[in-house]
């Protein structure tokens, strides 16, 4: 049921966009190329872009929200493994003299 539920949802939204009218499918295109369109013109889709000019986009989008995923997981990673606790050696012999005696 947990892999269920976001599946779900995935589905509904594109049935919502597929089935809707050309306006909100046009607004959905222009809008799910909005990060790479920031930074140039030249990446927003519109009707006179080509598939493979889509493909190029979203290709370039995910790898756009590839990066931030991947930047704020090793930030959380980084503070997770700050806050664990430091095992102490606290019976007075150091680390390989408990083989040798």
């Amino acid at each position: 049921m947990a892999v269920g539920m976001p599946l779900i949802t995935i589905v509904w939204g594109w049935l919502h966009v597929l089935l809707g009218n050309r306006r909100e499918l046009l607004d959905f295109v222009v809008a799910s190329s909005f990060p790479l369109a920031w930074i140039s013109r030249d990446f927003l889709l519109d009707s006179n872009k080509s598939f493979f000019d889509a493909c190029g986009v979203v290709l370039g989008n995910s790898f756009f929200y590839a990066l931030w995923g991947f930047i704020a997981y090793r930030s959380m990673h980084a503070v997770m493994r700050r806050s664990r606790p430091t095992k102490i050696n606290i019976d007075g012999s150091s680390v390989g003299d408990d083989e040798e005696e």
